[in-house]
C-alpha cells in the first residue's frame, strides 16, 4: 500500500553532495539538524560551500585523482515551501594510485545511541586507489584507518558549520518503521514525526562494497 508523500522533518535540511569518478556520476545524501530559525536559500547556499569545504578537508587524501566533489546542494524539509540552496568550490582527490572500478566504494556507517531492525545510516564513498586492497576483496588496514579518520575529521568539521547565525550537528532520520502483528502479519508504516537521531562516529568497513547501479546501464 503507498504511504504518500513523506511527511516533514523539523528543523532539518537536507544534503545532497555531488561527484564523478572517471566521468560516472556519483552521489551521497546527508542530514543535517539546525538549531535555529528557518533557513534562506542564501544561508543554504554558504552551508554548501562550507559542507564541500570540510569534505575536501578530511577526505580528499581518501579518493584518487580521478575523483572529484563538484558542489552540494540543501533543501529545509520542514515545510513543503523550506528555502532551497547550493554551492561550493570543486575539487579533486589526492590520493596516489592508479583509479578502482567506479563500482567500488568505502561504506562508513554512521553510528547512533539507538537500534532498531533494518536498515541503518551509512555512506558509500568512492575512495581507494590501486594497493589499498588485499586478497581481493579487503581494504589495507593502513587505508581503511585513513578512510575512518577521515570520515571522523568530516563529521567533526560539519558539526562546527553554522547554518545562519545557529549551529546544528549531522543526524541520521528515519521516516518508516516495520510493525509486526499477532496474527504474523506485517506492514511498513511511517514514523510520525519522524525519528532524529545524532551522529555519534563514524566506522569504516573493512571489506570492499559497492552500490548498485554504480557502472551505469549497460551500453
Amino acid at each position: 500500500m503507498a504511504l504518500g508523500p513523506l511527511p516533514d522533518v523539523s528543523n532539518t535540511i537536507r544534503i545532497k553532495v555531488n561527484g564523478s569518478n572517471q566521468t560516472t556520476p556519483w552521489v551521497a545524501l546527508f542530514y543535517w539538524h539546525y538549531l535555529g530559525g528557518a533557513p534562506t536559500g542564501a544561508n543554504l547556499a554558504s552551508f554548501c560551500t562550507g559542507f564541500i569545504a570540510a569534505i575536501q578537508s578530511s577526505l580528499s587524501p581518501s579518493f584518487a585523482t580521478t575523483v572529484s566533489v563538484n558542489n552540494a546542494e540543501a533543501w529545509d524539509l520542514a515545510s513543503r515551501t523550506g528555502a532551497f540552496g547550493s554551492g561550493g568550490t570543486s575539487f579533486s582527490g589526492t590520493r596516489a594510485g592508479g583509479p578502482l572500478p567506479t563500482s567500488v566504494a568505502a561504506c562508513v556507517g554512521w553510528k547512533v545511541t539507538s537500534r532498531w531492525r533494518g536498515g541503518h545510516p551509512r555512506t558509500y564513498w568512492p575512495a581507494g586507489a590501486q594497493g589499498d586492497v588485499i586478497n581481493g576483496h579487503l581494504w589495507v588496514e593502513s587505508a581503511r584507518a585513513t578512510f575512518e579518520a577521515g570520515n571522523e575529521g568530516f563529521l567533526s568539521q560539519v558539526n562546527a558549520l553554522n547554518l545562519g547565525a545557529a549551529g546544528g550537528y549531522l543526524q541520521c532520520v528515519r521516516y518508516l518503521q516495520t510493525i509486526h502483528e499477532p496474527d504474523g502479519t506485517k506492514h511498513v508504516e511511517y514514523i510520525t514525526p519522524p525519528q532524529q537521531l545524532q551522529i555519534q562516529r563514524a566506522l569504516v568497513d573493512a571489506r570492499l562494497d559497492t552500490q548498485r547501479r554504480r557502472l551505469g546501464p549497460d551500453l
